[in-house]
């Protein structure tokens, strides 16, 4: 073997597979690496035998999440059935399976399966869930939770259209307020950059203290949701406004996570 410096692969499932040019099963694929990503470590499952983790990666169309499955008991475990329950407003994307089968050839090793996902609309609360079982009627139970941002893209418009559209009568009807208390930030400038990074959403432009961007649903520009933020004396009012208050309402309170709000 020798050369590469992929670090080591655990176990012969690992070796394998890096041989037939599939890449490391426990490292998120190369293609996917392309677009913006994050890897969680906190396992999505309670079970013991077999850990669960999950990476997401936010490709211009979808969502993609990385689910990432370690064999935790002693020896071989084959026949791991997975069962992954997507409900409205997301949807698995063709080629995508919402049911397949894992084995592992020892203790340690590991599995990975990519699902890539649409969606029609974003809403708080939303996750995906799935379940699995394996030895003799054992179950575990999986659950990613979502953020708006996971769901969000950046729309690209001119502050003129934004004034257009925001004052609207499409958008005036889901708008959502909220002044964030107790958030230290320097500028405008820095309320920007704080939620295009979290919630995916396209900066505009900066007028004073003032910062307008733009998001929609996945590649879906009729989906659009525009915030208004200002940052004043350890506190920002935010204003968001979409076809819905529901989808305003989740936008909201991604824009809270990023501020660090509550």
């Amino acid at each position: 073997g020798g050369g590469g410096g992929g670090g080591g692969y655990i176990g012969g499932l690992g070796d394998a597979m890096s041989q037939m040019g599939m890449g490391n099963p426990s490292e998120i694929p190369h293609e996917l690496t392309q677009s913006p990503h994050v890897r969680h470590t906190t396992p999505i499952s309670a079970d013991t035998n077999i850990e669960v983790t999950v990476a997401h990666v936010w490709e211009g169309e979808s969502l993609v999440l990385v689910l990432f499955f370690q064999n935790k008991t002693p020896g071989p475990l084959h026949g791991v059935s997975v069962a992954m329950d997507v409900s409205a407003p997301l949807q698995l994307l063709p080629g995508s399976p919402s049911d397949f089968l894992l084995s592992f050839t020892g203790h340690g090793d590991h599995a990975q399966q990519v699902l890539k996902f649409g969606a029609s609309s974003v809403t708080t609360g939303l996750s995906v869930k799935g379940s699995f079982t394996y030895g003799n009627g054992k179950k575990g139970f999986m659950n990613v939770t979502l953020q708006a941002g996971d769901l969000i893209r950046p729309c690209v418009i001119s502050t003129e259209t934004f004034g257009g559209q925001w004052e609207g009568r499409q958008f005036a009807a889901g708008q959502r307020a909220q002044t964030f208390a107790g958030i230290k930030l320097t500028s405008a400038d820095d309320l920007m950059q704080r939620l295009a990074t979290t919630v995916h959403l396209h900066p505009i432009q900066v007028i004073g203290s003032e910062a307008i961007l733009c998001g929609q649903v996945l590649g879906n520009a009729e989906t659009k949701c525009m915030v208004h933020g200002t940052v004043g004396a350890s506190k920002v009012e935010l204003m968001v406004r979409s076809a819905n208050a529901q989808f305003s309402q989740a936008v909201m309170a991604h824009c809270g996570v990023a501020l660090g709000g509550s």
